[in-house]
């Protein structure tokens, strides 16, 4: 019996008083990927734990990025490490899906691969010598950005994906990041380094047998970090992007950028010029990004950024329609975004909480939220009191509402009881309660997760879901983590049933 057959029996078998292992901070129905990462201190079974250091994507576990948390620049060229993981899952209503991770690092080599069922999607090979580093392949180190960093990216241009064209030489790759090469020279006191990057392109419009569109991105920059007198790091940058096809070109720009840095106060201001080919005049951006700790803590999180009406740059995910501003000779503001975050612990207890407004004239939208949580922790128990709140306007001019609020209580000893309350609403009223209920106990080498939750509708329909986990090491280095959920009441969905194993070893 083939393991993907043989685990969708196991799954379908648990009956519905076993549980579901269901993360803190998932009853916010909102999209968990929108979300920061104030709603993912436990996810739970659920969590992507193939890595340890990687988050992955809280939404679907066979959606996470590999590469989600490269290694820092303090990995020295002796650090030896190996790991490898094996998964197969099954969304809802889905086919199941193996995915095999392997990454190593020895001697100042590094490489990183993924392959999802038959097809390799992720790799990356590096090298650190003596201030000397490349790397081939997904471009997606932080020491090589290959556009100016805290400028809000897309992985391509905007209204462009990738050329997936299975048995075209070339076109079989179907990694969602540029590939290319790097190289640079990394000094104590300065560091210089350019990037190549392509792909094979196309809009989504083109017939199957029109040639795809090649994407051609190149980048350099060079920073400077001033005496211990002035701590401050001075950098610049210098973009360019082509999208061709024969003799023809769809996307020619330019950009310019520079920064100044305090990495001891966490400060980074970065500005920005855009020009495309097509157009006669030049946008702007700034973003300026604090992250700051004072003592062992309060920790405060800022970001913000604004662009002009002439911002062009087709990478910049909060562009609706490039050219449309400047070329009817509008000026002024354009798209901008803030973020203000902290979070204030005391005698074992936290308060965390966050706001966010973003803006964009040329397209009329707008959304703004703010969200809280309050942990409480005694002997025994911790509280976490959680509440959202967000609205967004479209550019119809609708406007929607969105209100959540959790009380949950968890017992920290074995075998550590968790319930929690929650309700969400809209403009129109509360859409969903609910209660979870559920048990995480503890052994040596294992960890498992039983509950079950119960909500309602807007109507008053009641659903239940259920689901069990477990994490079991039974060797060293290795360890098989296993999780189910399915619907088990009004009736038992079996097409709505989704699980996920995974064997990972770790040297």
């Amino acid at each position: 019996m083939s393991l993907p057959r043989l685990s969708t029996r196991l799954a379908l078998a648990l009956p519905c008083f076993l549980p579901a292992a269901i993360p803190a901070g998932e009853g916010d129905g909102s999209h968990p990927c929108a979300d920061s990462a104030l709603h993912a201190t436990d996810r739970g079974f659920w969590a992507d734990a193939s890595w340890e250091e990687a988050g992955g994507d809280v939404c679907d576990p066979e959606e996470s990025l590999l590469f989600s948390s490269p290694p820092g620049e303090d990995a020295g060229r002796e650090k030896r490490s190996n790991r490898a993981s094996f998964s197969v899952a099954r969304s809802a209503g889905g086919e199941a899906r193996s995915t095999l991770r392997q990454q190593a690092q020895a001697e100042g080599w590094n490489h990183r691969v993924e392959v999802r069922e038959d097809t390799l999607t992720r790799r990356r090979l590096g090298w650190k010598g003596e201030g000397w580093r490349w790397t081939a392949g997904d471009l997606d180190d932080p020491d090589f950005p290959i556009w100016p960093e805290g400028l809000p990216r897309r992985a391509l241009p905007r209204g462009w994906r990738r050329a997936v064209r299975p048995g075209d030489a070339g076109y079989d790759l179907s990694s969602p990041y540029p590939q290319g090469l790097a190289a640079g020279v990394f000094r104590p006191r300065w560091r210089a380094w350019t990037a190549r990057a392509w792909n094979p392109v196309e809009t989504g419009k083109e017939p199957p047998w029109s040639p795809a569109w090649n994407l051609r991105h190149a980048a350099t920059g060079i920073s400077v970090t001033l005496p211990r007198a002035h701590p401050w790091t001075l950098s610049g940058q210098l973009t360019e992007t082509r999208i061709t096809r024969a003799d023809a070109d769809s996307v020619v720009e330019q950009q310019w950028a520079a920064g100044l840095a305090s990495p001891r106060e966490g400060l980074k201001i970065v500005g920005a010029l855009s020009e495309q080919a097509h157009r006669e005049n030049r946008g702007w951006a700034l973003a300026a990004i604090w992250h700051h700790r004072f003592g062992n803590a309060v920790a405060v999180d800022f970001t913000a950024r604004q662009r002009d009406a002439a911002w062009a740059s087709s990478w910049d995910p909060a562009v609706t329609d490039p050219g449309a501003g400047a070329d009817s000779g509008d000026v002024g503001w354009g798209a901008g975004e803030f973020r203000l975050a902290g979070s204030f612990p005391w005698e074992g207890s936290m308060f965390a909480a966050e706001t966010w407004r973003a803006w964009n004239p040329a397209a009329g939208t707008e959304r703004e939220g703010v969200r809280g949580r309050v942990t409480w922790r005694g002997e025994t128990a911790r509280v976490d009191l959680t509440g959202t709140r967000r609205s967004a306007r479209a550019a119809s001019g609708s406007v929607s509402l969105y209100r959540y609020l959790e009380a949950e209580t968890r017992l920290e000893e074995n075998p550590g009881f968790r319930v929690a309350v929650f309700r969400a609403w809209d403009a129109r009223g509360p859409t969903r309660t609910g209660l979870y209920a559920g048990v995480e106990p503890a052994w040596s080498a294992l960890r498992a997760g039983a509950g079950l939750r119960v909500e309602s509708d807007a109507d008053d329909r009641l659903e239940a879901q259920a689901s069990l986990g477990a994490r079991w090491r039974f060797a060293r280095g290795w360890n098989l983590d296993a999780a189910a959920s399915a619907p088990c009441y009004p009736r038992w969905k079996a097409d709505a049933a989704l699980w996920r194993m995974t064997v990972n070893w770790r040297r």
